[in-house]
């Protein structure tokens, strides 16, 4: 029991950090939403019915609905999951082709406005990982950045141009984007350490 005029600090510390964590828990589970994606190219692939389309979907939401109540992780994906079933079990599919598309538009938009800050989005993340950079790092941060911002200007540019036809959608949003965005990590990644033996040994 709180004694008058005991202050305690711990309950109000709680307090505070109850927001910011709701929203880190929020931004995680838009991350995990990018799965919507590939599981809606791969029952197109299959050639699903729209009905046992929105079935399935409708069983996921579910699923994520019950792991919400323990995490808020899954709650994004759960709604998204849901409005999906709902759309495409009325009829509606068009709004499912465009999902990756608008989802390669925001994070490009992410990218692309970095770019005009004091720090762009690569150079934040690198300062996270080290505080201090010399400035051949952040130089080649700053190119990083414009190397996904175009990649990913391309990706959005063909991932619409892909909902003209159902087929190469699926295979392109469902697969050749991500094999794509993971070649591109791998050849940054081989040429990082290029460059830095040569800035060691320069």
């Amino acid at each position: 029991m709180k004694k008058p005029g005991e202050t305690i600090y711990l309950d109000n510390a709680n307090e505070c950090q109850m927001p910011y964590l709701v929203m880190q828990q929020l931004l995680t589970g838009f991350r995990f939403a990018g799965l919507i994606g590939p599981v809606l190219a791969l029952m197109f692939l299959l050639d699903l019915s729209t009905d046992l389309i929105s079935k399935i979907l409708f069983t996921i939401a579910f699923i994520l609905a019950a792991i919400s109540v323990k995490t808020r992780v899954a709650l994004v994906p759960c709604l998204l999951f849901l409005l999906f079933a709902v759309l495409i079990g009325s009829g509606f599919t068009v709004p499912a082709l465009y999902y990756p598309v608008l989802m390669s538009f925001i994070v490009f938009v992410l990218f692309f406005s970095s770019l005009f800050q004091s720090k762009c989005l690569i150079q934040k993340i690198a300062l996270k990982m080290e505080p201090e950079l010399p400035e051949h790092v952040m130089n080649y941060c700053y190119v990083v950045n414009i190397i996904w911002t175009i990649f990913l200007a391309l990706n959005t540019f063909v991932s619409y141009l892909s909902t003209g036809d159902l087929q190469f959608w699926s295979w392109y949003n469902g697969l050749i984007s991500y094999l794509l965005i993971a070649l591109l990590f791998i050849s940054e990644y081989i040429f990082r350490s290029f460059y830095r033996r040569s800035k060691e040994f320069a």
